[in-house]
């Protein structure tokens, strides 16, 4: 009976451990300036075993932004998500806007989903 429950506790940890393996967001690097349309990667960390598929980022929805209390512009409707991958394999969201950004900042909240997680992350751009 004890080996049993040895057993079914070795391989909760196994499968729940699995599905802690969160992707992480590393930092936005800006390439456009105030008066241009948006352009902005974002590195994606920890997509060991994910496809490119699998990965979905967006902006976050109005809920988020009122529970994490940030001020959701106009603009950022503008904001397209896409996730891309690198020469190296690493992958990427690459931000980018139809319309020039007019606003000397923006902050926002992206959303990136996969399989078996979710992540929220705010980011705060200043344009000049």
């Amino acid at each position: 009976m004890i080996r049993r429950h040895k057993w079914l506790i070795a391989a909760f940890f196994v499968f729940y451990c699995s599905s802690v393996l969160a992707v992480g967001l590393g930092e936005l690097v800006l390439n456009s300036a105030l008066n241009q349309p948006f352009d902005a990667e974002v590195s994606l960390k920890s997509t060991n075993k994910l496809e490119q598929e699998e990965i979905v980022a967006q902006l976050a929805s109005p809920s988020d932004f009122d529970r994490v209390g940030v001020d959701r512009s106009y603009q950022l409707n503008n904001l397209r998500f896409v996730v891309k991958a690198r020469f190296d394999g690493d992958y990427y969201i690459h931000l980018t806007s139809n319309r020039p950004i007019i606003e000397p900042f923006l902050n926002f909240i992206v959303e990136v989903t996969w399989p078996t997680g979710r992540i929220l992350r705010e980011y705060t751009v200043l344009l000049d």
